[in-house]
């Protein structure tokens, strides 16, 4: 069916919905006529064409296919890079933090060295 017509069809049917019932009708016979005359249009051009129509159907549907995985994947990989990301800010805090412990370690260790190395030179007089 053309997407013209369904797109027409559908346009008369919403309204169809919450007329009463002659109106409902007539709406309902306007839609008939254009599916009809969708369909006719679509087996003319198929006649037309020969069958590129019927051929390039299989084409469209894997290509759809592919279009979903393809999206798929992306939606992995960006929460792949997401996680990623956070692993990097994770590393850089905890890299951080090492370093703050280190300076503050360093200190001790060099406090404790002169203590030893000033005790070595007293027991050694």
């Amino acid at each position: 069916m053309g997407l013209l017509a369904q797109a027409q069809a559908e346009e008369l049917r919403q309204p169809g919905m919450s007329m009463d019932p002659q109106a409902a009708a007539q709406v309902r016979a306007e839609v008939r006529q254009l599916l009809d005359q969708a369909e006719y249009f679509e087996t003319l051009g198929n006649q037309k064409d020969g069958h590129p129509r019927l051929e390039i159907h299989p084409r469209i549907i894997e290509l759809e296919r592919e279009v979903s995985s393809l999206k798929e994947v992306l939606q992995f990989n960006e929460r792949v890079l997401a996680r990623q990301w956070q692993e990097l800010e994770d590393a850089k805090e905890e890299a951080v933090a090492m370093v703050q412990r280190a300076e503050v370690r360093i200190p001790e260790t060099e406090r404790t060295l002169d203590y030893q190395m000033a005790r070595l030179k007293e027991l050694k007089r």
